[in-house]
């Protein structure tokens, strides 16, 4: 891995370090994060492996506040974000800090415990400071050296979930600063539960970065089914990096859709550790003007008969950009491993640009492992198809452009979730004129 661009004494970053107070529970973590980024050499350039197609230097390297909380979030605007079917089962984090008050969880209380991460660090904290202290991603080790909050959320064994629990991440925007949130949220699904979990990220109206990392820990058997959908403002700044592992025979159905951003960035980092553990990840993002969405995805089948399933899709107008850098890798020994990668790209303008980089890194000699990317407009052939049926060919190419998306959207288990990700994703393709009212 090549080196970052190093930081200076008087850059933003320890401008900002410098004013941050660190917190007796969060100091172990903090420090190793710290020391993490020295180790690493400094911010990431466009040399830097993991950010070959995603430049965040220039979101990252800015004078920034970090902000801990937030006064005056009305429950009415927590209310408009959550999902029908969710109303006794949603939790609020806003500006990186858990809000009980502002949180109802009355529908599924019997089935876990949700705590803020300052009370359970003495449980989750060591595990958080030994990844911190693995971590090769420069933006998950600033989460951690500026962590202070969040939460933890523990599913019971044997749990049953009776209703979606959706979490919804807050930011706030501010004219005279650029406000930068570090909220951690750990998942731990004990063995034989099943949970679906919806997150999604908002905020208010100008430019804000949102820097949040998820740690989930499937127990045996567990099944997690998760959404994530990112739904921030168009002038703001997204990064955000999934710790998966997964035990015996636990299931992870995992959905992103993604508004993108004036930069929004998505790290998978999943690891599947019992036999017969499976995973089913997905993406979809339609972007405009100078939009960016981003996947780094790296799955490890670490043990035998484990499957993983991915498939991304993205839809490029104007100057958009997106990216999918997915790597599998089957360790030794880990035989009868199944996997398949599938990328694909619809491109509605020529200034638009799409890289892809799905691969594999194989050390077993009984697998079965597959893996592609399509760029590609519209099929003129479908098009034609659709007219000599009696379709208007503007109706035509909307239903076309529309469809390539829905098949992920559709993935999204929780109906709510689904028609907002729809809203969100299609109705940015109406206001280009592709709708097919």
């Amino acid at each position: 891995m090549a080196p970052g661009e190093p930081i200076v004494k008087d850059s933003p970053f320890f401008a900002a370090l410098d004013r941050f107070v660190q917190k007796a529970e969060f100091r172990a973590l903090n420090e190793a994060s710290l020391a993490r980024i020295m180790e690493i050499g400094g911010l990431p350039g466009r040399k830097h492996e993991m950010f070959t197609f995603a430049n965040v230097r220039p979101h990252i390297d800015l004078p920034f506040q970090p902000k801990f909380g937030m006064e005056g979030l009305s429950c009415a605007t927590v209310r408009q974000l959550v999902y029908h079917g969710c109303e006794k089962s949603f939790l609020v984090v806003a500006d990186g800090v858990y809000y009980p008050a502002l949180s109802d969880i009355s529908a599924v209380r019997e089935e876990l415990t949700v705590h803020p991460l300052a009370e359970a660090m003495a449980a989750v904290g060591p595990r958080l400071r030994d990844a911190a202290a693995a971590e090769t991603d420069i933006t998950a080790a600033m989460n951690g050296a500026f962590c202070s909050s969040g939460l933890a959320i523990n599913v019971k064994a044997g749990a049953k979930l009776s209703a979606p629990l959706q979490i919804i991440v807050y930011s706030t925007s501010a004219k005279e600063r650029l406000n930068a949130t570090f909220p951690a949220v750990t998942l731990d699904m004990g063995e034989g539960a099943k949970a679906a979990v919806i997150v999604k990220s908002a905020g208010e109206t100008g430019a804000y970065l949102g820097n949040a990392l998820f740690d989930l820990r499937l127990g045996i058997a567990a099944t997690l089914d998760w959404a994530y959908i990112q739904a921030d403002d168009a002038a703001a700044v997204h990064l955000s990096k999934i710790r998966l592992t997964a035990q015996k025979y636990a299931r992870f159905n995992g959905v992103t859709a993604s508004k993108g951003g004036r930069m929004t960035r998505h790290h998978h980092e999943c690891r599947l550790q019992g036999e017969g553990a499976e995973l089913s990840l997905s993406g979809v993002a339609i972007l405009e003007k100078k939009e960016e969405a981003h996947h780094y995805v790296r799955v490890h089948h670490e043990v035998p008969r484990c499957q993983s399933r991915q498939h991304f899709k993205n839809i490029l107008h104007d100057a958009g950009h997106s990216s999918v850098d997915t790597c599998v890798t089957v360790h030794p020994g880990a035989q009868l491993s199944d996997s398949n990668q599938l990328v694909n790209n619809l491109m509605l303008s020529p200034d638009a640009r799409a890289d892809n980089k799905p691969w594999l890194s194989i050390y077993a000699d009984d697998v079965k492992c597959t893996h592609g990317a399509t760029v590609g407009k519209i099929d003129e052939d479908q098009v034609f198809y659709l007219k000599s049926r009696g379709i208007a060919e503007a109706r035509a190419r909307a239903l076309l452009t529309t469809s390539f998306a829905q098949s992920v959207i559709a993935a999204i288990p929780q109906v709510d979730a689904a028609l907002d990700a729809r809203d969100m994703l299609i109705g940015k393709l109406e206001a280009k004129g592709f709708g097919v009212n």
